[in-house]
């Protein structure tokens, strides 16, 4: 779970895509050898933020409305919040729309 929500620490800073990535890849990096579970749902995270960062950079080349890339922020809140919530029952989660990075 600290995996999934260590992303939205990424939000009080100025690029908050990218310094969402940090907090999974240190999850990953010290759980690396001790529990699969986590090493497993970290790595779903890092791979989910690293879709969205692609994503986002796509986004910003296109002439795209600020009402859709605000819906996208709350869309992407909302999926991390939601796959945090069943890490922490212990069920193994996917994320949806995660590129196969």
């Amino acid at each position: 779970m600290l995996s999934h929500l260590s992303t939205l620490i990424g939000f009080f800073s100025p690029l908050p895509v990218a310094a969402g990535l940090v907090g999974p890849a240190v999850v990953w990096l010290l759980w690396n050898r001790r529990d699969v579970f986590v090493v497993r749902q970290a790595r779903e995270a890092l791979n989910f933020h690293l879709s969205v960062l692609v994503y986002a950079l796509v986004l910003i080349t296109l002439p795209t409305p600020p009402t859709v890339m605000a819906v996208l922020v709350v869309g992407w809140l909302a999926v991390v919040v939601a796959v945090a919530g069943r890490a922490y029952e212990g069920r193994a989660v996917r994320y949806p729309g995660a590129l196969p990075i």
